[in-house]
Order: structure tokens, then sequence, then C-alpha cells
């Protein structure tokens, strides 16, 4: 989320939103890999939709790590954004970091020598 909530600031956008097809064909990963793992079994849960039978929606379809994997990285691919701004790239201001701007900085620091 500080990803985002950073990119959103920095870059001016205005909302993010992700997008239906992207959330459907997540839904039904999700389905496909929850008949292989215990939550599906026929036990009451507060993991199923109707606790008896039902969809398990609430647990991640995949392994602590996965999951750390999955949201790790950013994935704008998946998301309708929208700019404030009519041009995406107003953000870049006058083409020049704060940084290039200030007195004394060492314009190429990542050049190694």
């Amino acid at each position: 989320m500080i990803k985002w909530i950073r990119k959103m600031a920095e870059e001016d956008i205005a909302n993010i939103a992700p997008k239906q097809d992207v959330v459907d064909e997540f839904v039904r990963y999700g389905d496909q890999i929850h008949k292989t793992l215990t939550w599906t079994g026929g036990c009451r849960s507060w993991y199923k939709a109707n606790r008896v039978n039902g969809r398990v929606t609430a647990t991640f379809a995949g392994s602590a790590i996965l999951y750390e994997k999955m949201v790790k990285q950013l994935r704008p691919e998946d998301f309708d954004i929208r700019y404030r701004s009519a041009n995406r790239w107003k953000w870049m201001g006058n083409g020049f970091t704060e940084y290039e701007l200030t007195e004394g900085v060492d314009l190429s620091y990542y050049v190694n020598t």
C-alpha cells in the first residue's frame, strides 16, 4: 500500500481501481487453488461463503511466501489509473529533479570509476 500511496502522490494520480477482468481471473485462480487445500473440506468454517460447503472467501489461495512475493511489487497493468491532469506526464515538472537543481551536488554520482 505504501508503494501505491507514494506512486499516487508523486505522479499526481487521482485514483486507482482494479480492472474487472483481472479481478475475475484472480477469483477463478483462487477457486481452483482452494480446491487443492484443506480449507475446502466438509467442515463448518468462517472461511467459507455459506459456512458448510461454500466457496472459500476469507483466505489467500496460496502460501504466505507466495503472498509476500505477489504484493512486493506493484502491478500497474492490473489497474485502471486516472490522473488528475489530462497529461499523465505533467508530474515530471520542468524536466529536472529537485536534486539536480541544488547547488554543489554531484551530478554524476551514478558513474562508477
